[in-house]
């Protein structure tokens, strides 16, 4: 299964984002729908950020990802990539 590795420069913490049939349940749990994309856009880049946190690091506040979030930079790019991650979860489940 494919991964995003993000970096904390602030604390040299590695942190691995990625789907599993878990995070998606949670996800949908949350309000997630891909469809509001459009509509939603600011609700719907969160979701994929926090879901993507889900896996592996599940302990960690939506607040705390925030402020790792925001120090990484480019989160147009990492959304990007998580929407491709998310949809190639979903696509390996059906």
């Amino acid at each position: 299964m494919a991964s995003i590795i993000i970096n904390d420069k602030e604390n040299g913490k590695e942190y691995k984002l990625e789907y599993n049939r878990n995070a998606l349940i949670r996800m949908e749990e949350w309000g997630f729908n891909p469809k509001d994309g459009k509509n939603k856009p600011v609700a719907s880049m969160s979701y994929l950020i926090y879901g993507a946190f889900v896996m592996h690091h599940a302990d960690l506040s939506r607040d705390k990802i925030d402020e790792i979030i925001s120090r990484i930079g480019d989160t147009t790019s990492l959304v990007n990539e998580l929407a491709t991650l998310y949809a190639n979860a979903l696509n390996s489940i059906f």
